[in-house]
Formats: C-alpha cells, structure tokens, sequence
C-alpha cells in the first residue's frame, strides 16, 4: 500500500514546488517591469558607480530592458501567464483549459503590441507602446498590405477570439443581452413620460355612487339632464334603527351543580321621560286609540244561509234545497 501511495506523493510535492517556483518568477518579473528606469544599463552607463535603479538588480534592469524593448507595454503578460500557471500547478488542474487561458492572453498581448503601430502619433510613442514586434509588423506588414482600416478589423478578430480563449464567455448571451438592452433603450425613446391628468378630467371624490334612471317627479328622464346630487337616495331615518338597548340580551348562566343552563332576559334600559334633556321635545301629536272612522258604505246582511220561515209561501224546505 505505501508502495502506490509513494508515486502519488511524489507527483504532488513535485507540482507544488513548480507552483513556488512560478510565483517566485512572477514576483521578480513584476518587479523589474514596474520599476524600470532608462537610466539603468544596458540603455544607459550613468548608474554603473551608484548601482541601479530597478529595485530588481542589475538582472532585473536587463529583463526589463529585454522585454520592453520587444513588445513594449505587452510584456506584463509574462507575470500574468506566470501566474496563471503556479495555480494550475498548486491546484493541480488540468492543463488544457489553462493552456487555452494562456493563448488568450497571448492573443490580448499581442493585439496590444501590434494595434500600437496604428494610429498616427510618433514613432517613438509607437515603440514605446508596441515595442519593435509591434512596429515592425505595422510598418512591415499589415499597413502595406492591408492598409489601416483592413488592419484594424483583423486586430478586432484576433481581440475577440483571444477574449473568447481567455474567458468563458458565452457570444449568444452577450448577444442577446445586448439587444435586450438596446430594446429597452428604443421603448424608453419612444414612450413618453406619463402625464399629469387635468384638474377638469379628474373626477370628483365623493363617496356615494350617482343614481341612475331617477328623476324628479314630473320632469321627462333626458340624455341632456345632467345628473344632480338630490336624486340621490336618502339615508335611512334613525328611528327605523333600532337602538342598541332595545335589543333584547339574553344572558345565560350555568349551574354547576346541576349541569344546566338558565336563560334570562335583561332587562331595557330606562328611556328618559319626556321634557328631559335626553328625551328631547315633547310629543304633542293626540294618541292613537286604535279606533278608524267608519265611512258611509255599509256591507248587507248574509242571511241566505238562514233557515225559510213558516209564513212565507207553500215551498218545502227540501224542495229549495233539491233547486
């Protein structure tokens, strides 16, 4: 078992101490790059007696010197692929997606070098910028045969295939996110802001809802009759309601011993009497006796059920009955 164990043990301190030695490269890269200085030999021997500038020796003057001199501001690409690589060998993944990654960054550093030499500025800006791969291939190559505009789209390619190698971007989503975007620009051009509604439009807050198809007695119902707020219906009167005391209350009481309830009605509130504050005015209308005056027309007397008297013809009883 310690024998299988011994290789994979093996292969993974061997990873890990390629990740260390990466970073220290990419450290120390980064370094020289970020403090060059002109003054520094080769490009200069005014430092030869004081030392040098760059904080990374006289090593880190010449790689410097070297890698700017190449392709210009492009060589911090070099730190970065460096670092791309120790994680890949302390994580120890794959590496052809990382393989893929460096390509693009390649790419990118590339287009930065080359797309330099375009513009119209000075030759010494352009090869500050792009370094001699830079200009030399604009003034060599892509200019003389492609021309400026020809070159600018090939450059444009090569930028998005390298942003493709380098990210995991996906076009058909940057595509329809875009034109999401460009939607919602149109819609919001295009519609205007919403407007205020006029004092005159806005209808009036009541709270009652007008009555329709009532009208005043003795006037014709007219399309041209506006609606009027006393065609309206009136509230119930407060004498049709009945009061809360005069309700009857029945409260219920249960006997504990027994199990059983017993109901009792409470008793009504006292009303006031009259000429009192509470009861109001007193009533001056004359009492109701419960007696209506009888009118002129008088119902007759049913007697056709009466038995015949004896005086009044020779007709027997059962005769009249058999008709």
């Amino acid at each position: 078992m310690a024998e299988k164990a011994d290789p994979l043990v093996a292969g993974r301190k061997v990873s890990h101490i390629t990740g260390v030695l990466l970073l220290a490269l990419a450290a120390f890269l980064l370094l020289s790059l970020a403090t060059h200085s002109p003054l520094d030999p080769p490009n200069s021997s005014h430092a030869e007696e004081q030392g040098p500038i760059n904080r990374a020796g006289w090593l880190g003057a010449h790689v410097s010197y070297g890698m700017l001199t190449a392709v210009g501001y492009s060589a911090y690409a070099l730190p970065v692929l460096a670092l791309l690589w120790t994680w890949n060998r302390l994580r120890r993944r794959p590496w052809k997606g990382d393989a893929a990654r460096s390509l693009g960054v390649a790419g990118i550093a590339l287009f930065l070098s080359v797309g330099s030499g375009l513009p119209s500025w000075s030759p010494y800006t352009a090869f500050e910028f792009g370094g001699w791969l830079g200009t030399w291939t604009t003034a060599t190559v892509l200019v003389p045969f492609t021309g400026r505009v020809g070159s600018t789209i090939l450059l444009t390619g090569l930028l998005g295939a390298s942003l493709l190698l380098a990210t995991d971007i996906d076009p058909r989503r940057c595509a329809q996110s875009l034109s999401a975007w460009s939607r919602r620009l149109r819609q919001r051009r295009r519609r205007p802001g919403k407007r205020e509604p006029a004092p005159e439009e806005t209808p009036p807050a009541t709270g009652r809802l007008p009555t329709i198809g009532r009208r005043a007695p003795g006037r014709a119902a007219s399309r041209e009759d506006p609606p009027s707020d006393e065609e309206d219906e009136a509230p119930p009167a407060a004498a049709e309601i009945p009061a809360a005391e005069e309700i009857p209350v029945v409260a219920r009481r249960r006997n504990g011993s027994a199990g059983k309830s017993r109901s009792r009605a409470a008793r009504p509130a006292p009303r006031p009497e009259a000429g009192t504050p509470e009861a109001g005015p007193p009533d001056t209308r004359p009492p109701d006796t419960g007696a209506r005056p009888r009118g002129r027309y008088r119902l007759p007397g049913a007697r056709l059920l009466d038995p015949v008297p004896a005086d009044r013809g020779q007709v027997g009883r059962e005769v009249l009955l058999q008709n």
